[in-house]
Formats: structure tokens, C-alpha cells, sequence
């Protein structure tokens, strides 16, 4: 027994104090693992962040293009289709429908639509009435709910009615181009003299 107590007391100092065993705590150790905030999620993390804006911002894009491109094609048609009538005037419709724009942004949508339909003696007035009227009542548009512009203008609220005459001058812009594009070169092409 006494050669046993002896060896450990023989053991070197340096060894007795580099595996001196340390008191226990008061608290327990936190581990480096746990926290006590949930895990960050993959739509949380740094970088991640940029991608639902982005991804966001291209919808919007996506779909404002949609409404431009439904916007110019509707356009495109009633200006192509017009000269089909035969009491269709190009010089009046061109120069009508490129003075639209600044009427309503000067005068209101109300006053110069109700101007347009007066004029009963003009059938370029009236066809550009009829134009704004079917875009501005079609679905997804401010007076779907109505059947004819005035009845929504008259009818439906201011909020409704700043959005259609916004509408109303983006739809006449396109009315205007195409017009001057399709319409002012077909007149000027059908007045050239003919090469022999």
C-alpha cells in the first residue's frame, strides 16, 4: 500500500497540472451547436434576400407588357378595321384621333367624351368615341361594369375615373402612331401617280 501511495506521489508536477480536473459549474456550458433563435430559413439568408424582389419586379414587368401588348393590339385592330368603312374619312380620323390625347389631358375624359359623342355629324368623332368606349368597358378595365363610356363616367367613382382617363390617353397614343403608320401611308400610296 505504501509503494502504491508512494508512485502517486512521484508523478511529476508538470503532469498533475495540465490534467487538474476543473470544478463543476454553477451553469451549464451553452453549447456552440444551440441557440435560442430559430434557424435562419433559405428565403432569410444573405443573398437570398435580393432574389423575391427581383423575382417580384420581373411579374410586374411581365404583366405590365401583357396590359401594353393587349392595349396596342386592340389598337392595332380598330385602326386596320376602320377603312373598311365606306364612309370612313383617314385625313379626319388621323387628325382627331392625334389631337385625343391632349383634349382629355387638358379638358377631362368626361368632357371631351361627351364632346366626341355630340358629334353626330361627324362619323370620325363618333368612331373614336366608339374605340375608347369598348377598350375602357372590356374586362379588367375601369368601367367593365358598364355597357357604354358615359354611363361609367357618369356612374362610377372618381377613382374609376382617373384610372380610365390614364387608360383612355395610353390607348389614344397607339390610336394616333398606328393611324399615322397605316392609315397616312395607305392615303399616300393610293394618291401616288402610277409608274408605267
Amino acid at each position: 500500500m505504501a509503494n502504491n501511495s508512494n508512485s502517486k506521489n512521484t508523478a511529476p508536477k508538470k503532469y498533475k497540472k495540465q490534467h487538474k480536473a476543473t470544478p463543476p459549474s454553477s451553469t451549464p456550458e451553452v453549447s456552440r451547436t444551440t441557440s435560442s433563435h430559430p434557424p435562419i430559413s433559405k428565403a432569410n439568408q444573405p443573398g437570398a434576400k435580393f432574389n423575391q424582389p427581383v423575382a417580384s419586379a420581373e411579374h410586374q414587368k411581365l404583366v405590365a407588357q401583357t396590359i401594353q401588348q393587349k392595349r396596342a393590339k386592340f389598337a392595332l385592330e380598330q385602326v386596320q378595321e376602320a377603312p373598311n368603312d365606306t364612309k370612313f374619312n383617314g385625313k379626319e380620323f388621323i387628325s382627331y384621333s392625334g389631337a385625343l390625347p391632349a383634349m382629355i389631358h387638358m379638358n377631362g375624359l368626361g368632357q371631351t367624351a361627351a364632346f366626341f359623342r355630340s358629334k353626330t355629324d361627324s362619323g370620325e368623332h363618333q368612331r373614336l368615341y366608339r374605340i375608347l368606349s369598348a377598350w375602357l368597358i372590356k374586362d379588367q378595365q375601369p368601367y367593365s361594369r358598364y355597357t357604354d363610356l358615359l354611363e361609367g363616367i357618369t356612374q362610377g367613382s372618381m377613382t374609376d375615373y382617373r384610372l380610365a382617363q390614364i387608360e383612355a390617353i395610353a390607348l389614344m397614343e397607339w390610336i394616333k402612331r398606328f393611324s399615322k403608320a397605316f392609315i397616312e401611308n395607305k392615303e399616300d400610296t393610293s394618291h401616288a401617280p402610277s409608274v408605267l
